[in-house]
C-alpha cells in the first residue's frame, strides 16, 4: 500500500482524481472514503465534489487508510475483452495538504490487486493510500514559545 506523509497539523488533506482514462464507462461517481488500518468494516464516506473529496488530519488519525474506489461497465461488444478494458483503464489521483504533494497512479500493470472483476461486464478500482502523519516539530515549537510568552 502506498503512502502520504505529511505533518498532523491543522491543515486539511485533499484528494483529486486528475485524469480516468479508460474504454469502459465509469458507473456513478468516484466514492471516497477513510477505513480504519485493521478494519475495512470501520468506515467514513467522504462527500464527492467534482471528483474532489476533503477531509481533516483528525479525521485521519481515527481512520488512517484513504479510500477511492471507481466501478467501471464495458458494453455488450466490448465483454469478451473485459481484460483489455481493464489494461487500458489509468487513473491519476493528486493528494496533497499545505505542505506536501504528491501524484499517485493505478494501471493493470502496476496495481493488478486494485483491479477486480464484479461481473463479466462490470469491474472496480479501489485505490488505498495510508495517511502517515508525522510529528510538526515547527508547529509545537511554536505553541512552546507562545505559552512561555503568556
Amino acid at each position: 500500500m502506498e503512502a502520504f506523509e505529511t505533518f498532523n497539523n491543522n491543515q486539511k488533506i485533499t484528494i483529486n482524481i486528475t485524469d480516468v482514462e479508460t474504454i469502459g464507462k465509469q458507473v456513478g461517481p468516484t466514492v471516497f472514503a477513510l477505513k480504519k488500518k485493521n478494519d475495512d468494516s470501520d468506515f467514513e464516506v467522504l462527500s464527492n465534489d467534482s471528483n474532489t473529496a476533503t477531509f481533516t488530519k483528525e479525521q485521519a488519525e481515527q481512520r488512517a487508510i484513504l479510500a477511492a474506489k471507481f466501478i467501471f461497465i464495458v458494453d455488450i461488444n466490448q465483454e469478451p475483452n473485459l481484460e483489455k478494458v481493464k489494461e487500458r483503464t489509468l487513473i491519476r489521483y493528486s493528494v496533497y495538504d499545505q505542505d506536501n504533494r504528491k501524484t499517485y497512479y493505478s494501471t493493470l500493470v502496476d496495481f493488478e490487486n486494485e483491479y477486480n472483476n464484479v461481473s463479466a461486464e462490470q469491474f472496480t478500482v479501489e485505490k488505498n493510500i495510508e495517511i502517515v502523519l508525522n510529528k510538526d516539530h515547527k508547529s509545537i515549537h511554536r505553541e512552546f514559545i507562545k505559552s512561555l510568552n503568556q
